[in-house]
């Protein structure tokens, strides 16, 4: 309508000057002063707007990764395995050539097939290899997955980790190993109480790091024994303090730990310190030992600026690397980032792409819902309701509040669907009762009979503003017409053709 009106008043102003007029935007037109006035008093007594029909408050996050014991880090041979002269060690070059082949570098891939096949050849004889064999086995790398054939070598992982325990002098790294196999599950039921006593021991015996860091998720999150974030702290802080091998994990939950002020005040100094700690540990690690988690750290910390500048575009790249390794957490990510029209990277199509694998592929109910909210909204997706019901129902009935609180709203707005108000309460309640705030807040709107009245004062206010804006346009445009004069149009043609012959101006 503006660029309709613009050409009428350029129209106007040729008849006197053919310069085209300088456009200016419709907020800076003098000319819509009174409209502009209008509007606002309309807003000011607008009534609060009601919750939208597709537009939610929230929506599950990119995975910040948590604190977890279960976390396997690549790790180096223990510096007293490095050397051992002619006494037998299982850190032999073998073993390393066959983890080579199952981790890769920066400028080989991982070879999974040949690793199993190393592996195999090793496993009989040396407890890591038999762990490696079995985690190549239980999560299909490489080979058809077969979890009971990866428990027997697991058995014999554990069995072998047990006796070095038993036997060896600095036995701290293997009483780890046994902590870890309770943990995991691995070969044995899984105990975490046991596990903290394995790890105790290696912590008291050698102060060894990674048992540290343990020992310290199992504190922090109260998993076999009483809940303790005090404690772990400490354990946090001897892990990421270690003279010959400082934890990159644990130098990370320390930064969580003083950003958030757990079992401490929060201290951004401190919390900045561990941080950057973390994210260099990290990048030194993945440049020499290419691993999909800390490639997904990596770019989680890129993304939210923690240690590091901010750089959505540094969190793609990470995350790129990750997902070729299988991370399931990253191709979530990846999916949610490229929707985002802030990011430079835009990319719908990649975003959609990435979404569906992590649905499809893994079952990952967040890129469900954000797939059928992105249908149903239908702004950086096509709109497809078909798509978006499947898709939100699917995650609704496995007990989403996102995805029951979206789709009730559709249902009781009849927002692309035949509207059906009970339905949709049906699953706003559901959504309600697991704490959902937008939910709750819906049901209160409700109580008080906010919604049909907010819709009952729409339609006069309006119908007001209508007329006001109306009454504007015909004072200011004069649109009533004026009183004509009745003049013979053959009289009109006579003293046209005499005052053209006096060389007289014809009055338009």
């Amino acid at each position: 309508l503006y660029d309709l009106w613009y050409r009428d008043k350029q129209a106007a102003r040729n008849v006197y000057d053919e310069r085209p007029l300088q456009r200016v935007p419709l907020s800076e037109n003098s000319d819509f002063k009174p409209i502009r006035n209008a509007v606002v008093q309309a807003a000011i007594v607008l009534p609060p707007a009601p919750i939208s029909p597709v537009e939610d408050e929230a929506e599950p996050d990119i995975r910040e990764p948590s604190p977890s014991e279960d976390n396997e880090p690549v790790e180096s041979p223990p510096v007293f395995f490095r050397s051992r002269g002619k006494k037998k060690t299982f850190w032999t070059e073998e073993y390393l050539e066959a983890r080579q082949a199952m981790y890769g570098d920066q400028a080989t891939p991982p070879d999974l097939p040949l690793a199993v096949r190393l592996m195999r050849e090793l496993a009989d004889e040396n407890p890591l290899a038999a762990h490696d064999l079995g985690v190549l086995l239980l999560k299909g790398m490489g080979c058809q997955a077969d979890e009971d054939e990866a428990q027997r070598w697991f058995q014999k992982a554990l069995a072998g980790f047990q006796k070095a325990a038993a036997t060896e002098k600095k036995s701290a790294y293997f009483q780890y190993r046994v902590g870890k196999m309770y943990a995991m599950g691995y070969g044995v039921e899984q105990d975490y109480l046991e596990a903290a006593r394995w790890y105790e021991r290696a912590v008291q015996d050698n102060n060894y790091p990674f048992a540290a860091y343990a020992l310290g998720c199992l504190y922090l999150r109260g998993r076999g024994v009483e809940k303790e974030e005090s404690r772990a702290l400490k354990l946090f802080l001897t892990a990421a303090e270690h003279e010959k091998q400082p934890n990159a994990y644990a130098m990370y939950e320390l930064g969580r730990m003083y950003r958030k002020g757990i079992a401490t005040g929060i201290d951004e100094t401190k919390a900045g310190y561990w941080d950057k700690m973390a994210y260099n540990a990290f990048l030194s690690i993945e440049k020499t030992r290419p691993d999909d988690r800390f490639q997904y750290l990596l770019g989680y910390m890129a993304l939210h600026g923690i240690g590091t500048d901010p750089s959505p575009e540094t969190a793609y790249q990470y995350w790129k690397k990750a997902v070729k390794l299988h991370n399931r957490d990253a191709l979530y990510a990846l999916g949610k980032l490229c929707l985002d029209p802030a990011f430079s990277g835009f990319s719908p199509q990649e975003g959609e792409r990435y979404l569906w694998k992590s649905w499809e592929k893994h079952q990952n109910l967040q890129a469900a819902y954000l797939l059928g909210k992105s249908y149903a909204q239908g702004t950086v997706l096509p709109r497809n309701m078909e798509k978006a019901l499947e898709l939100l129902t699917t995650v609704a009935e496995q007990g989403n509040p996102y995805a029951q609180y979206l789709l009730g709203k559709i249902y009781f707005y009849g927002n692309g669907v035949g509207q059906d108000r009970e339905k949709g309460l049906g699953y706003v309640r559901l959504a309600a009762e697991q704490g959902h705030p937008g939910a709750v807040r819906f049901l209160e709107h409700l109580a008080h009979g906010e919604q049909d009245a907010y819709a009952a004062a729409l339609f006069p206010m309006a119908a007001r503003l209508l007329h006001q804006v109306s009454q504007i346009f015909r004072r200011q445009f004069n649109v009533d017409p004026p009183v004509a004069r009745l003049v013979d149009a053959k009289l009109r043609r006579k003293i046209a053709e005499k005052k053209l012959a006096h060389g007289q101006k014809i009055e338009m």
